[in-house]
């Protein structure tokens, strides 16, 4: 079973990549295991990967050998803080923009 969580706001990704649609509180989103980055609504990654197992970002393959690998929720939500966090920084800097 892959880990599920609700979505908590962070400063890069804020739309499902299946749907387009934006993240909201409270909604219940599905992490894969190929990168803890990698999260869609449960609601529309479910039937994609019925259809096609592999991460509709990076194409890895999902199975269930990965999926036992998988971080546990609180080590992806640290590990998507800290890129999260990262990316955010770099983004500004590239741009120019001092704090």
């Amino acid at each position: 079973m892959l880990p599920k969580g609700l979505y908590e706001p962070i400063k890069t990704q804020r739309n499902c990549s299946i749907c387009l649609l934006p993240f909201k509180r409270n909604v219940q989103l599905t992490y894969l295991p190929c990168d803890p980055r990698h999260h869609f609504h449960t609601y529309c990654i479910e039937p994609w990967l019925e259809q096609d197992p592999k991460c509709p970002i990076c194409k890895v393959m999902i199975t269930s050998r990965n999926v036992k690998q998988c971080m546990s929720l609180e080590e992806m939500a640290a590990f998507v803080r800290e890129k999260d966090n990262e990316e955010y920084e770099s983004s500004i800097s590239q741009r120019g923009i001092n704090n």
